[in-house]
């Protein structure tokens, strides 16, 4: 699955801080191509997770990202379930702590704590993160790879924390 969508300048013409009304419609359209996309792959077990990381991801490329471009895609290897949202940035975004009233905050953490690996790409444009393909989740593919994968966890428990970080 791959998304591209233009984010509205403020009134001002800036594109960097608050998320305009317009572009409030993207994170909801990516989460539903991701289902969609999950849905097709044989892989519904992953959507809560990928839709949640996806909102988060977006919505930072929103918040953050330099120029108009966001570009969005997930994507399978032989063992994972890459999610990339790209958006012009060339600061690199760091999880912070949010005090308990903070409204804003937590986006990387949510990644950092769901995705089994996660980072940013060397020119600090895209940030990545990516789940590992269970054992049943890829026999459903036809992956001939599945029998390297451990075995399937519960479809509530999709992810764990078994990678260091880039």
């Amino acid at each position: 699955m791959a998304l591209s969508f233009v984010r509205t300048p403020r009134a001002d013409g800036q594109t960097v801080g608050t998320v305009t009304e317009p572009d409030r419609v993207w994170p909801g359209l990516v989460r539903r191509s991701s289902r969609r996309e999950l849905r097709r792959w044989g892989l519904s077990c992953y959507s809560e997770s990928v839709a949640l990381l996806l909102t988060e991801l977006v919505t930072n490329a929103l918040c953050h990202g330099y120029g108009t471009d966001v570009d969005v895609r997930m994507h399978l290897t032989g063992t994972r379930l890459c999610l990339e949202v790209r958006n012009g940035s060339l600061a690199r975004p760091v999880p912070r702590k949010a005090d308990p009233l903070d409204e804003n905050g937590r986006g990387l953490v949510l990644v950092d704590a769901i995705a089994d690996e996660w980072g940013v790409s060397d020119d600090g444009t895209t940030t990545w993160c990516s789940f590992f393909l269970l054992r049943g989740a890829a026999e459903q593919q036809g992956d001939d790879r599945a029998s390297r994968l451990p075995d399937s966890r519960p479809a509530s428990q999709p992810t764990g924390r078994t990678a260091a970080r880039a």
